[in-house]
C-alpha cells in the first residue's frame, strides 16, 4: 500500500475539463434550466465508474476496500484530534 493511503482525502477539487466536455456539461445544464447542478453529475459520474471499475477488477475491489479502510480510519483520527495549550504566558 502506497503512503498516499494514509493521506486525507481532498473534499475539493479543481476540474481540468477538455473543452468539448465542458461546452457539453454547459449546454446540459443550460438545456435543462440548470437541474440537475453540474456537481452532481459529476458526482454521480464519478460514482459511476468507481462502481463499474471495481465491479469488473476483483483484484482492483480488494486494494479499492484496503485503501479505503486505511483513509476512513486516518479521517476519524484526524477529526478526534483536538489542539491542547500546553504552555500559558507569564502574565507577570
Amino acid at each position: 500500500m502506497s503512503r498516499r493511503a494514509n493521506e486525507l482525502p481532498a473534499t475539493e477539487l479543481k476540474l481540468q475539463l477538455d473543452p468539448g466536455l465542458a461546452v457539453d456539461l454547459d449546454a446540459f445544464c443550460k438545456s435543462n434550466r440548470g437541474q440537475p447542478p453540474k456537481v452532481r453529475i459529476i458526482r454521480e459520474a464519478i460514482r459511476a465508474y468507481i462502481d463499474g471499475e471495481i465491479a469488473r477488477d476483483v483484484d482492483l475491489a480488494g486494494r479499492f476496500t484496503e485503501v479505503k479502510a486505511v483513509i476512513l480510519a486516518n479521517v476519524a483520527v484526524a477529526k478526534k484530534i483536538r489542539l491542547v495549550r500546553t504552555h500559558e504566558k507569564d502574565k507577570s
